[in-house]
C-alpha cells in the first residue's frame, strides 16, 4: 500500500571510490569520532556526518543528508536517521549510548555599513553581497558546527569589487 523509499541505484564508480576507504579506515569498528562520521557516510542518503561526544559514554551524531532538492529545509527524514543508527550499532562498545540527530541551522545577525565603489548600483552591491555570503556559508560549503569569524567576513566581503570600504557594527 506504501511506495517504495530509502532506495538507490547502483553505486557509480566514484561513490566506491569514496566509501572504500571509509571502510577500510574504520576497519568496521567505532572507536574515534572519524570512524563514527565515516561509518556514516557510508549510508546511502548521508552528505555529511559529525560527531560530538555529549559525556562519557554518549555520542551525538548529527547528519545532512545528501540530496536536499527533495527536502529543501535539508532536515534528515526520521528514516535515513534510524538508518544511520541501525549501520552504526553493530559497531558501537558495548556502553556506548548513541543518538542520530538531523543537521540544525543557526541564523546569524549582520549589520554593516558599506560603502560601495562608484558606477555600482546599491541594489548590485546587496546581491555581490548576499551571493559572496551564501556560497561561503550554506549548508553544502559549511562544515556541521563550522564557526563564522568576523575577520574572515570582513575578508570576504572587502574582497567583493563592488565595495569601497565597510564597518560591521553587529554580529551574532
Amino acid at each position: 500500500p506504501y511506495p517504495a523509499t530509502g532506495g538507490s541505484d547502483y553505486e557509480t564508480i566514484e561513490s566506491m571510490r569514496d566509501r572504500i576507504p571509509l571502510q577500510v579506515r574504520t576497519q568496521g569498528v567505532a572507536i574515534t569520532k572519524r570512524d563514527y562520521e565515516d561509518l556514516a557516510l557510508m549510508v546511502p542518503g548521508v552528505g555529511k556526518a559529525k560527531v560530538e561526544q555529549v559525556c562519557g559514554r554518549k555520542v551525538a551524531l548529527y547528519i545532512y543528508p545528501s540530496d536536499t532538492s527533495v527536502n529543501e529545509d535539508l532536515q534528515a527524514s526520521n528514516t535515513l536517521k534510524q538508518m544511520v543508527w541501525n549501520k552504526l550499532n553493530p559497531y558501537l562498545p558495548v556502553t556506548t549510548i548513541l543518538k542520530v540527530y538531523s543537521l540544525g541551522t543557526s541564523d546569524i545577525v549582520l549589520d554593516i555599513d558599506i560603502t560601495g565603489k562608484p558606477n555600482y548600483k546599491s541594489t548590485d552591491i546587496l546581491t555581490h553581497i548576499r551571493t559572496a555570503l551564501y556560497t561561503t556559508y550554506n549548508a553544502q560549503a559549511s562544515d556541521i558546527g563550522g564557526t563564522v569569524r568576523i575577520s574572515d567576513l570582513y575578508a570576504l566581503l572587502d574582497n567583493i569589487p563592488s565595495i569601497d570600504f565597510l564597518k560591521i557594527n553587529k554580529f551574532y
